[in-house]
C-alpha cells in the first residue's frame, strides 16, 4: 500500500552489531542484529528480499529439513524484524519510543510538552517493554487512536510476523494505519502487550496483555488531552481490552488483590467509554461479555451500539454477519455486530479492512459529536486516496 525505501542495513535493526549476541560463528545465525547480518533487506514495496538471490523470502525448513539452522535463523529474522519496526516508527513517523518504567512520572511521560523530557524518558534503564506514541505536535490533533494488537510473539507495530517476512510490511505492520491516522490529524498510541517480561522475570503492571492494557490505559489513556478517543483491537487484543470490564475475581491475578480498588478502576473505565470513546472497532476479535462474566446493561448497550468486529469471511467487506453461522466461542452471543472483513484469513484482516474501520469510527463520532463539513471532507479525501494505495498495491502484487 504504501512505499517504503531501504535503509542503512547497518542500522536497521536500532542496536550496534556489538550487542553481545556472540559470535558469527553461531548456528541459525544467532549472533545476527541487523537484516545485513541475515542478508536480507526491504525493498521500496515492503518486500522481504534475499540479498543474495534478489528474490523475495522463502522459508525452506520445512521443504529441506536437512537445514537445521533454518528455523533457527527464521526465528533470529523475526526478533530482527522487531527492532526494525520500531526504528521505523521512530525513525520514518516520528513515534516516541518510551519505556513503560517511566508511566508513573507525570513530568516525562507521555504527554510533556518539552521534547527534552521526553528522550530523558526514553534513555531510562529499560524494561523490555515500550511504547509508542505520536509527537508532542500532535497535541492538538482531534482524536487519540489506541492500537492494540494480538498475542503471541509480535511487538508492537506489527499485525503479523509471519506476513511480514513473507508478504510485506504493508499486510503484516502497522505502519500504513500510523500513516492514514497522522494523515487523519490523529495521535496515535501502539501498545505492546507481548512483552511481559524482562531478562527473565515478570513486568510490574505488565505481567499479561491484560494487565499491560489496564495499566496503560489508567496512566496513558486517562491523561490524553483529547477529547474522544478511538480503539482497535486484533484478535486477542479485545479479550485484554475488554477484560477491565470484567468484575473482580480472587482467582484472578491479573486484577490485583484489591477488590474496592479494582471496581473504582472498573467503574472509572466504564465512564471512559461511555464519556470519551465513540467507538470500538475489533478486528477478527473472539472475545465475548457474556463468558467473560460481563452482563452490566449499560456496557452490553454500549457495544451493541458503539462497537463493531470485522471478522474472517468470504462474503464482501462490510457485509453483514449472521452470527449464528460463527462457530468460534462466544461468537453467536449478539454482544457486538459483526461483518465481513472481506477475507478468511485472520492475520490478513488488519490490513484489508484498515478504510472500512477508519471510516466506521469517524461516523460514529458524526454521531456523537457534528464534525465541521471541512472536517468530513479532509477526512473523506485522505481515506480515499488510502483505498487507492491499497488497490495500487493488489494490482502491483498480482503482477509479481
Amino acid at each position: 500500500m504504501a512505499s517504503f525505501g531501504q535503509r542503512d542495513s547497518a542500522s536497521s535493526s536500532g542496536h550496534s552489531q556489538s550487542s553481545g549476541l556472540g559470535g558469527n560463528t553461531c548456528p541459525g545465525n544467532c549472533w545476527a542484529t541487523t537484516l545485513a547480518d541475515l542478508d536480507f533487506t526491504f525493498d521500496a514495496n515492503g518486500r522481504l528480499i534475499d540479498n543474495k538471490t534478489g528474490q523475495v523470502f522463502e522459508f525452506n525448513y520445512i521443504r529441506d529439513p536437512s537445514k537445521a539452522d533454518s528455523m533457527r535463523r527464521y526465528e533470529r529474522l523475526g526478533e530482527v524484524i522487531t527492532s526494525y519496526i520500531y526504528q521505523l516508527m521512530r525513525d520514518d513517523h516520528g513515534m516516541q519510543e518510551l519505556p513503560v518504567s517511566a508511566l508513573g512520572d507525570p513530568q516525562t511521560f507521555p504527554f510533556a510538552p518539552s521534547p527534552a523530557a521526553a528522550a530523558s524518558a526514553a534513555q531510562r534503564p529499560g524494561t523490555g517493554c515500550c511504547l509508542y506514541l505520536s509527537p508532542p505536535c500532535q497535541d492538538d490533533a482531534d482524536y487519540l487512536l489506541v492500537i492494540i494488537q494480538g498475542g503471541g510473539v509480535i511487538r508492537a507495530g506489527q499485525w503479523s510476523r509471519r506476513l511480514i517476512i513473507n508478504d510485506s510490511l504493508s499486510s503484516g505492520s502497522m505502519l500504513p494505519y500510523i500513516s492514514l491516522g497522522h494523515r487523519l490529524n490523529m495521535r496515535l498510541l501502539i501498545l505492546n502487550p507481548n512483552a511481559n517480561r524482562y531478562r527473565g522475570q515478570p513486568i510490574e503492571g505488565h505481567e499479561t496483555a491484560e494487565r499491560h492494557v489496564e495499566t496503560v490505559w489508567r496512566t496513558v489513556v486517562r491523561r490524553a488531552p483529547q477529547r474522544h478517543v478511538f480503539v482497535i483491537c486484533h484478535g486477542h487484543g479485545g479479550v485484554a481490552f475488554t477484560h477491565q470490564l470484567q468484575l473482580w475475581e480472587p482467582s484472578d491475578p491479573s486484577q490485583g488483590d484489591d477488590r474496592q480498588l479494582w471496581e473504582t478502576r472498573r467503574r472509572e473505565f466504564i465512564a471512559d467509554l461511555r464519556d470519551r470513546v465513540p467507538g470500538v472497532a475489533f478486528c477478527d476479535s473472539y472475545f465475548c461479555l457474556p463468558m467473560q462474566g460481563i452482563d452490566d446493561p449499560e456496557v452490553i448497550d454500549y457495544f451493541r451500539k458503539r462497537s463493531r468486529n470485522w471478522v474472517s469471511s468470504d462474503q464482501p467487506l462490510d457485509q453483514p454477519i449472521d452470527t449464528g453461522s460463527l462457530t468460534n466461542w462466544g461468537q453467536a452471543v449478539q454482544d457486538t455486530p459483526k461483518v465481513s472483513a472481506g477475507t478468511p484469513a485472520h492475520e490478513r484482516i488488519p490490513a484489508n479492512a484498515m478504510v472500512s474501520v477508519f471510516r466506521w469510527l469517524f461516523s460514529m463520532c458524526d454521531r456523537k459529536q457534528r464534525l465541521r463539513p471541512e472536517t468530513m471532507s479532509s477526512m473523506e479525501q485522505a481515506l480515499l486516496a488510502a483505498e487507492k494505495q491499497m488497490q495500487s498495491a493488489a494490482a502491483a502484487d498480482s503482477d509479481t
